[in-house]
């Protein structure tokens, strides 16, 4: 075989991995993703992600919130005491007021107080611009709050079957974990505040019970199917530095000839007294 028709056959068959079990773009796959939150199990985990950031809304003031979310129809920030909220979308038939790309937002720099994140890092094909764009906008002293699938739990088990099995676009979706998204916020000069986890029970349709959510909560907290990243955007404050002052000689009070050299007196003026004095 020669080296041409190998890289033929190797492009061919990266290009198939890719259309099988890579990310497609969100404007393509978000039906099916609000479909799959309408199933039981679906409508669980958002009631309990609604939940956890009922709690952290209500510490973040400011006068502009934005969400970027997989859902068009679902208000996160509904706790959240800041004036003005907006969403976008990324579809013409979105419910959204605006639509855009969320890897180029049109909004100008350090313009929001605050930032939701709803699965949009997962359902993203760069999800690392993503996050650059989105911190671009925070103001300083702003709030990001990320909320996406968390690796180390069952539903990630789940999800790796149906993705070998089935090519639905909803199981199809970057693996990012809460610790690599914690790098990319310090990079990005963010502070990490809260780190939460939530729905520990097992990812079944039916069969659902409270108790063993909570035992599991207790015992494994950190495998919870999502997690929310709390993150302040820090500013270094800066300090300005003057000129030292310059320090001047003090006028001697020996030597008639140097004080009167230092003076500011006109010299056709001394030179008159010195002649009245003779």
């Amino acid at each position: 075989m020669s080296y041409s028709a190998l890289k033929k056959a190797r492009h061919s068959f990266k290009s198939y991995m890719t259309t099988r079990f890579g990310v497609r773009p969100l404007n393509e796959s978000q039906n099916a993703i609000e479909r799959w939150f309408e199933t039981p199990l679906g409508q669980r985990i958002l009631s309990a992600e609604q939940e956890k950031i009922d709690r952290v809304m209500p510490e973040m003031y400011g006068y502009h919130l934005m969400q970027l979310s997989v859902l068009d129809k679902v208000r996160l920030s509904r706790e959240s005491p800041v004036t003005h909220h907006f969403s976008l979308g990324v579809h013409s038939e979105s419910s959204a007021p605006a639509v855009a790309h969320f890897e180029h937002l049109p909004i100008e720099a350090e313009s929001i107080d605050t930032a939701v994140l709803h699965h949009v890092m997962e359902y993203s094909t760069n999800p690392h611009q993503l996050l650059r764009e989105t911190a671009r906008t925070i103001i300083p002293n702003g709030y990001i709050n990320i909320i996406g699938f968390n690796p180390y739990s069952s539903l990630m088990i789940k999800k790796q079957l149906e993705r070998a099995f089935t090519s639905k676009s909803h199981w199809r979706y970057n693996t990012l974990s809460c610790g690599r998204l914690v790098d990319w916020l310090r990079v990005l000069d963010f502070e990490p505040l809260l780190i939460q986890y939530g729905y520990h029970a097992l990812p079944l349709q039916r069969g659902y019970r409270q108790g063993f959510d909570k035992f599991c909560s207790r015992l494994f907290p950190w495998c919870g199917a999502f997690y929310i990243i709390v993150a302040r955007k820090s500013v270094v404050p800066m300090t300005l530095i003057k000129k030292p002052w310059k320090k001047k000689a003090a006028l001697s009070p020996w030597g008639k000839g140097r004080a009167i050299q230092n003076s500011k007196i006109p010299q056709r003026v001394i030179i008159r007294s010195e002649k009245e004095q003779h």
